[in-house]
């Protein structure tokens, strides 16, 4: 699974990554697409902070995926899979979602939600009984406190979007048939 999700997470590089160098290095070529050192380089340079980027081979193992990726592709267009309906369907649902997030992360990124040692405290003593251990023990705030105060952050975030959402809904025209 994990291997499918960097496979993923590669292939959107090798379509939205495109050489802007006259000298790019070409690495490799599959069926005349062009493989670049910047795409190699964007995916490392973009790769999660839990990625060992010590490994000696990770740029090859990243080159090796890229490769993977194009014949992959290459096969599905092969088959005739971009006029599928349901790929096609998919790609709308995902392409939307793609959008909803990027307007999420326009409006909220940097907006911070601030909680305090007080909100964590009281959410805490109110739900002290969530807060118990297989023995029945109450769990040590100083246990909990990043958890809680994770937990409260999340949730005015997504009451803000809550809010977000339904400004707009009062912009819009909806009529729900019933």
């Amino acid at each position: 699974m994990k291997r499918i999700v960097l496979l993923c997470f590669v292939l959107v590089f090798v379509v939205m990554v495109k050489p802007s160098f006259a000298d790019d290095k070409v690495l490799a070529t599959v069926n005349g697409t062009s493989i670049t050192q910047s795409q190699v380089d964007a995916i490392y340079n973009n790769l999660p902070p839990n990625v060992d980027k010590t490994n000696p081979d990770l740029k090859k193992e990243i080159l090796n995926r890229l490769i993977e990726n194009l014949v992959l592709l290459d096969e599905a267009k092969k088959e005739g899979l971009e006029n599928d309906p349901k790929v096609i369907e998919a790609i709308n649902n995902a392409k939307n979602e793609i959008l909803i997030n990027y307007l999420l992360q326009k409006h909220f990124a940097g907006q911070n939600f601030d909680v305090t040692d007080a909100d964590v405290t009281n959410f805490y003593n109110q739900n002290s009984d969530k807060f118990k251990d297989k023995n029945g023990n109450l769990v040590p705030i100083d246990k909990v406190k990043d958890y809680v105060k994770q937990y409260l952050i999340s949730q005015k975030e997504q009451q803000a979007i809550q809010a977000y959402v339904d400004s707009l809904k009062k912009q819009d025209n909806i009529v729900i048939n019933q």
